[in-house]
């Protein structure tokens, strides 16, 4: 894949299931700081709403959502369903480009370096680069 010569993927995380990969592709070019996310069918998603580079994806254990923390000072959370492709068959179309809103915004006052779900809760996330923990 080739996104130009000005482009660097910089965080990947598979979900746990396996079926979908998301990523964050920068690019000094780019209006808005988008996560992609492509499942097995070859159906992609954009998500976006953060106005400075990701520095952090995370999936839950259970593959519910899929977080993003940034330079922004936010999180943003997404329900995994809601990019899933139910298709039995490939699916080889464009990706809309207005990108997907998050189902919920967190800020948190400083630059996020990572982020992790509780491996009992998925609704409990640590953040950090201050250590936080963050139920929602």
């Amino acid at each position: 894949f080739n996104f130009g010569r000005h482009a660097a993927v910089r965080h990947v995380r598979f979900s746990p299931s396996g079926s979908q990969l998301a990523f964050y592709i920068n690019s000094h070019n780019a209006v808005e700081d988008i996560v992609r996310v492509w499942d097995r069918w070859g159906k992609e998603t954009l998500l976006g709403g953060h106005n400075s580079s990701i520095r952090c994806l995370e999936y839950s254990l259970d593959g519910k959502y899929l977080a993003s923390g940034s330079g922004d000072e936010s999180i943003r959370i997404w329900h995994a369903e809601s990019f899933h492709n139910n298709a039995s068959k490939p699916h080889m179309g464009r990706p809309t480009r207005t990108p997907k809103e998050a189902d919920k915004i967190l800020g948190r006052g400083s630059v996020l370096m990572a982020l992790s779900f509780s491996r009992a809760d998925s609704n409990l996330l640590a953040s950090g680069e201050r250590l936080s923990l963050i139920p929602f």
